[in-house]
C-alpha cells in the first residue's frame, strides 16, 4: 500500500494542500494525533487560514484547497478579518519552513507540472464571467502563459488574443462547405485542455492547449459530396481582426502569419500543415491565402477517409521556457547561453535556484520532432553549491554536452575557481561523465566561463586567470577523451598582457580552436581585441595566427597575422 500524506505549504501568501506519497508515515501520525486532540482547527486558525465559500470553485481554487491567508493589514479584501486565536501554548521549537523550496526536488517539479497544467486548462465561464463585455458569446476560456496567448471559444468560432493586456485579437471561423454554421463547442476529456467543434458536413475541428503550443486540427469523416471529380479537399478559415500574410511568395505557401492590420507586425504563425488519411498515408497540403481568409488545400486523391488535417498555430515556432520545463522563476536567466546540434538544443540557466542554494544553475536539453520541441532532460552537477552559475556556458556536439560552472568553489583552488561538466546521452538517458578542472587552477579564475566541444575534444576558457603576462591575462584549456577525459594543453596569448581577458569566448571545429582576447591591443589597430587561432599538431596545439579588426592606415577590415 502506498503511503499518503497531506502537507500545507505557503506560496505567495496562499495555502496549497499537497498530497505527497514520499513523505514519511510519522507525519500522518502527527495529523491523527492533532485531530484526536481537537487542535487541528486551532493550528490552521493560528496561521491565518480559513475556508472560503465553496460555490463556483475553479480548478485553480480546488488545487489551492480554497483557503485564503489574511492580507498584511489583517483582513482579506471583501471578507471580515480573522478572529483572534485562542492563547496557544508556548512554542518550544522554531517554526517549520512551509515554503515550496522546502519540498524535495522531485516533489517541487511534480507540483510545478501540476500547476502549469492547471493554468492551461479550459474553463467554462461562470455566469458572472459570461456577463463581462469581453466575454459576450463566449462559452469557454483558456490561457497559454508561455506563448502569451488567451483563447475565447464562441459558438462556431475562436478568438485568440494577446496574453499581455489584450493588445490584439483575431477571430477564426471554419467551414467545409459554403456556409458558416453556429456550432456550440463541447469540451472533451483530454486532460481538460481540448475544445471540439462538430461542424456540418462531417467536419470536426479542435483546439488542444498543449504545453508546447495550441494545436489546431481538423477531421473530415468522408469526402464531401459537393466536390467535383478531381477537386482537392479544402477547409476554409475566415479571419477577422488580423490580416493573413503568406510567409513566402505567392498565394500558395507552407506557412503564414496573422499580422496586426495597423502595424503589420506578425502576431500568430501557422506552421507547416500536415495531413494524412485513415491508413496513415501522408497527403500533400498547403495554404491558399487571401487577406481575410485561409484555405487549407489537401490533395486527397486515393485517400481513405477519415482525413486528418493538422496545422500548428503559435506565437513563435517554439518558445521553450520555464512554462515548458515546469520550472522557472524571475532572474533565472533562462537562455543565458544556448547551443544547437541538429534536433537537440541545450539551454543554460545559470541563476536557477536549487535545493543547494541560490544561483546554483542548471541546463535543459530539448529535442525536436517536426516543429515540436520537447523537454528531454534537466542537467545538474552531481555536487553543486550556491553561486556555481552552472549553465553560464554550454556546448553541444552529437550526444556530448559540456556545461560550464565558473562560480564553482573547488576544494583544491578555492572560491570561483570554476569547473566544467561533461554529459553523455546514453540509451538510458543523459549521464555525467566527467568534471573538468584546470591542473593549475586558482581562486577567481572562473574556469568554465566559456566552453566548446567537437567530438572527443573540449575547450574551456578561464578568462580571469593570472598568468605570467599579468593579472586577468586569461587562458584556455584543451581536454580530450581517451578512455577518460583529461587536460592535454593550456593555451595562452604569445604576446599577452594584463587584462587581455584571453578565453572570454572559445570555438572549436575539428582540428582548429579560436580563443578571443577582447581587450588585447594590437599595434596599429584602432580598437582593441584579437581572436587567436590554434591548430592541432600531433599531441600539441600550435598558434597559427591572429584575427584582428580595423587596422588603421589600411583598407582591410579584417586581417590574419
Amino acid at each position: 500500500m502506498r503511503r499518503l500524506a497531506i502537507r500545507v505549504i505557503r506560496v505567495n501568501h496562499e495555502a496549497f494542500f499537497i498530497y505527497l506519497p514520499s513523505l514519511r508515515m510519522n507525519r500522518i501520525f502527527v495529523l491523527l494525533i492533532l485531530g484526536a486532540c481537537g487542535i487541528s482547527a486551532w493550528c490552521l486558525q493560528r496561521h491565518g487560514f480559513r475556508a472560503s465559500d465553496s460555490t463556483g470553485m475553479s480548478p485553480i481554487s480546488l488545487l489551492r484547497g480554497n483557503w485564503q491567508a489574511p492580507s498584511p493589514l489583517g483582513a482579506t479584501r471583501g471578507r471580515p478579518a480573522p478572529q483572534p486565536p485562542c492563547t496557544p501554548p508556548q512554542e518550544t521549537e522554531p517554526p517549520k519552513d512551509n515554503s515550496l523550496a522546502a519540498l524535495p526536488p522531485d516533489d517541487q517539479r511534480s507540483l510545478s507540472s501540476v500547476l502549469n497544467a492547471a493554468r492551461r486548462a479550459v474553463q467554462a465561464l461562470t455566469q458572472n464571467q459570461a456577463e463581462l463585455p469581453q466575454n459576450k458569446g463566449v462559452h469557454h476560456f483558456a490561457a497559454h502563459p508561455s506563448q502569451e496567448l488567451t483563447a475565447r471559444f464562441l459558438e462556431g468560432a475562436v478568438r485568440i488574443e494577446s496574453g499581455r493586456g489584450g493588445t490584439w485579437a483575431g477571430t477564426l471561423r471554419a467551414r467545409l462547405g459554403d456556409t458558416f454554421l453556429l456550432t456550440p463547442p463541447s469540451v472533451e476529456s483530454s486532460g481538460g485542455h481540448r475544445v471540439t467543434y462538430a461542424h456540418a458536413d462531417g467536419l470536426t475541428e479542435w483546439y488542444d492547449n498543449r504545453a508546447e503550443g495550441i494545436e489546431h486540427a481538423f477531421g473530415v469523416a468522408e469526402r464531401p459530396v459537393f466536390l467535383e471529380a478531381g477537386e482537392p479537399l479544402g477547409v476554409t478559415l475566415a479571419v477577422a481582426g488580423l490580416v493573413v500574410r503568406p510567409a513566402g511568395a505567392g498565394g500558395e505557401t507552407q506557412e503564414l502569419d496573422l499580422a496586426d492590420p495597423v502595424t503589420r507586425a506578425a502576431k500568430l504563425r501557422y506552421g507547416g500543415v500536415k495531413a494524412w488519411d485513415a491508413t496513415g498515408r501522408d497527403l500533400a497540403a498547403h495554404y491558399d491565402v487571401k487577406p481575410d481568409r485561409i484555405r487549407i488545400v489537401v490533395a486527397d486523391a486515393g485517400a481513405v477517409y477519415p482525413v486528418t488535417i493538422d496545422p500548428l498555430i503559435t506565437s513563435l515556432e517554439a518558445q521553450i521556457g520555464p512554462e515548458v520545463t515546469g520550472d522557472g522563476a524571475a532572474s533565472d536567466f533562462f537562455g543565458f547561453k544556448v547551443a544547437l546540434d541538429g534536433n537537440t538544443a541545450l539551454i543554460g540557466v545559470p541563476n536557477d535556484d536549487a535545493p543547494e542554494g541560490e544561483d546554483t544553475g542548471c541546463a535543459y536539453v530539448f529535442t525536436r520532432e517536426g516543429t515540436t520541441w520537447t523537454l528531454q532532460k534537466q542537467l545538474v552537477a552531481d555536487v553543486a553549491g550556491p553561486g556555481d552559475a552552472f549553465g553560464a556556458s554550454v556546448a553541444l556536439s552529437g550526444d556530448t554536452a559540456v556545461v560550464g560552472a565558473p562560480g564553482d568553489d573547488t576544494l583544491s583552488a578555492g572560491r570561483n575557481a570554476g569547473s566544467a561538466f561533461v554529459f553523455l546521452r546514453a540509451p538510458t538517458g543523459w549521464i555525467q561523465l566527467a568534471k573538468l578542472l584546470a591542473n593549475d587552477a586558482r581562486q577567481d579564475d572562473q574556469f568554465g566561463n566559456a566552453v566548446a566541444v567537437s567530438g572527443d575534444t573540449a575547450v574551456v576558457g578561464a578568462v580571469y586567470d593570472d598568468t605570467a603576462a599579468g593579472i586577468n591575462a586569461g587562458s584556455a584549456y584543451v581536454f580530450t577523451r581517451v578512455g577518460t577525459w583529461g587536460q592535454r594543453a593550456k593555451l595562452e596569448s604569445d604576446a599577452g598582457s594584463a587584462h587581455d581577458f584571453f578565453g572570454r569566448s572559445v570555438a572549436l571545429s575539428g582540428e582548429t580552436i579560436l580563443v578571443s582576447a577582447y581587450l588585447q591591443v594590437s599595434t596599429g589597430a584602432s580598437t582593441p581585441g584579437k581572436v587567436h587561432v590554434f591548430v592541432r599538431n600531433g599531441a600539441s596545439w600550435d598558434p597559427q595566427g591572429q584575427l584582428v579588426a580595423g587596422l588603421s592606415g589600411s583598407a582591410e577590415e579584417r586581417s590574419v597575422r
